[in-house]
């Protein structure tokens, strides 16, 4: 049988000798008594779009609606690694043969970085940078499967590009200062970039269940009820000292109120890069990097001399990894809303009394958990959530802004996907309906908005 240096054998369906069908972007080679073979024909046009880990689910979501037929699409998989971290998709867009590939390494901040980098050199050279390939290649595609709308690839070929997109958890000039490079010869300034919002993405801190209970004694202490399920409440000022240079809350004690309590606190923090941390930095610091003239902010802080130990993750699952780990202490840190809290494990708690993931459902008259943790901060409840984005430079390609402003109509579009965390702004403030469980699709609209600048109130 003769192979393709971009071969796959598709899978036999069932016992028969019957073969999937290859999508048109194959050409297919029947060896007799071997079945089809679907090689993929020669890509024309390639993107990489690099960025927030908190957008692989809207981006994965609506990637095939990118291409001119999406069932006709290949999902193609960075060998082992999770599609939420690294996937690509193959597919005829515009007529022409097209790869799209998404890797989130590192983050919103990390993503940004590259994009303002004229090199894939002058971003390795930046510290902190993820010194691994970050753009899939169709070198050695081994086994597409599936048929129409379900077909699938895997890829162990890789090679370094410079994007030519962002997914953003923040707008460009938002992440902590130092995070992205002054200009440069190898750098190009962020009043080069450009972007559209996508919708509105929730976070919440999330603590261990050592954590969890001593917050539920210091709320039952000062006389606070507890909220649905007995979900406790932390102060946004409480949490802004712990994670400040300038805050005096370093110890359980000064935390929880209770001189007794020694027990070490762990935050799980994520990297400058992250856009999670940036959002971190923005809502309890009010630490806006790049706003001309704003001013009263905190410096957070990772590495103190004193009592509270920080563990960096540049990606979400690192900060979950933290939270659940075996080694003790308090654990505490911040989550984007598009994980929902397991059964037991890591949990969310209130800020000053709002829940980012209990509310109330006018079908039963009562408080209940929001299975997409978004009905708070869709209603203006919750204000721990901002406008996400996609960025580009400006003086790119008319093909790669076609690409960004189909990216952000659909990744906005709530009838193109329905995303825990995420509430959408298409409709505006006149669509926005109290939550009835007995809806579904249950409200997806926000009433607020942040008018594309996450520094402004969330207002109706």
């Amino acid at each position: 049988m003769k192979l393709h240096p971009i071969a796959a054998a598709v899978a036999a369906l069932g016992s028969s000798a019957a073969f999937a069908v290859c999508p048109p972007t194959t050409t297919v080679d029947t060896d007799p008594g071997v079945g089809e073979i679907c090689t993929i024909q020669p890509t024309t046009n390639t993107f990489y779009i690099a960025g927030a880990s908190a957008q692989a689910q809207a981006f994965n979501a609506v990637a095939k609606n990118l291409f001119d037929v999406p069932n006709n699409v290949i999902q193609v998989r960075a060998g082992t690694t999770s599609v939420n971290s690294h996937v690509g998709y193959y597919g005829i867009r515009g007529g022409v043969k097209t790869l799209i590939v998404y890797r989130n390494s590192g983050g919103s901040g990390a993503g940004l970085r590259q994009l303002v980098s004229n090199t894939t050199a002058a971003y390795d050279a930046l510290p902190g940078a993820a010194s691994e390939n970050n753009a899939l290649t169709l070198g050695t595609v081994t086994a597409v499967t599936g048929g129409s709308g379900t077909f699938v690839a895997t890829s162990s070929t890789n090679t370094k590009q410079v994007p030519s997109l962002a997914l953003l958890d923040v707008n460009f000039n938002e992440h902590a200062s130092g995070v992205v490079p002054a200009p440069s010869v190898d750098y190009v300034a962020t009043s080069t970039l450009e972007s559209g919002k996508t919708g509105l993405q929730g976070f919440g801190v999330a603590v261990n269940p050592a954590l969890y209970a001593a917050l539920q004694a210091q709320n039952t202490a000062e006389g606070k009820a507890l909220g649905f399920g007995g979900q406790p409440s932390i102060r946004r000022a409480d949490y802004a000292s712990l994670v400040s240079i300038e805050g005096n809350i370093k110890t359980a004690a000064d935390l929880l109120n209770d001189p007794a309590d020694t027990t070490p606190i762990v935050v799980c923090r994520r990297a400058d890069t992250s856009g999670t941390q940036a959002s971190s930095n923005i809502f309890f610091l009010n630490n806006v990097s790049g706003l001309a003239g704003y001013g009263g902010a905190l410096n957070p802080e990772k590495d103190p001399a004193g009592d509270v130990t920080y563990v960096l993750g540049s990606g979400t699952g690192d900060a979950i990894n933290c939270l659940n780990s075996a080694a003790g202490g308090y654990r505490i840190g911040v989550v984007s809303l598009e994980n929902v809290q397991p059964a037991s494990a890591w949990k969310f708690v209130a800020i000053d009394g709002a829940s980012p993931n209990a509310t109330y459902d006018v079908a039963t008259s009562a408080v209940a958990l929001d299975p997409k943790q978004r009905q708070q901060m869709a209603k203006g409840d919750y204000t721990f959530a901002f406008e996400t984005s996609v960025a580009n430079r400006k003086s790119a390609s008319a093909t790669v802004k076609a690409l960004r402003a189909a990216l952000v109509s659909q990744m906005a579009d709530s009838t193109k996907s329905d995303l825990a965390g995420f509430a959408y702004q298409d409709i505006g403030f006149f669509g926005w309906a109290a939550y009835d469980s007995t809806v579904s699709p249950a409200n997806k609209q926000a009433r607020g908005n942040r008018n594309a600048n996450n520094s402004q109130p969330l207002v109706p």
